[in-house]
């Protein structure tokens, strides 16, 4: 994949596409670096890899309309739901998919004025496939 502009980055939570509500998706993964130092190190510390861990961040468009994503974010809420990142809207195949925590959900996000969104972010939990991982 080369280069692109995010202008249409498809987004779908359990089996529901929420591309049309969605208007920022962040993965973020990392990996602990656990302290292993030892004398004999002449000053310096040694890590060792730890455990992964990751999360996806959306935000949404509040849309209370059924089957919309409110509806479908409050089915999964305290459970976990498979999360699709990119996909054929992009030209390619799916960025990355990961199972998530539904343990993030703002059921009425709105000021006066403001079009209502969530910034949800959600934790990973087991490993992901994708997103650049082999």
């Amino acid at each position: 994949m080369s280069k692109y502009v995010a202008l249409n980055v498809p987004v779908t939570l359990g089996t529901t596409v929420l591309t049309d509500h969605a208007a920022r998706v962040q993965v973020e993964l990392s990996a602990d670096s656990v302290d292993a130092t030892a004398f004999g190190g002449n000053g310096w510390r040694e890590n060792l890899p730890g455990l992964k861990s990751g999360s996806i961040s959306i935000d949404f468009q509040a849309d209370h309309a059924s089957g919309s994503v409110n509806a479908v974010i409050a089915g999964y809420f305290g459970g976990t739901a498979p999360v699709i990142v990119g996909g054929t809207a992009m030209g390619t195949t799916a960025l990355g998919t990961a199972t998530c925590v539904i343990n993030d959900y703002k059921p009425h996000p709105a000021a006066v004025g403001d079009l209502a969104t969530m910034q949800i972010t959600w934790p990973i939990t087991g490993a992901p496939v994708g997103f650049g991982l082999s």
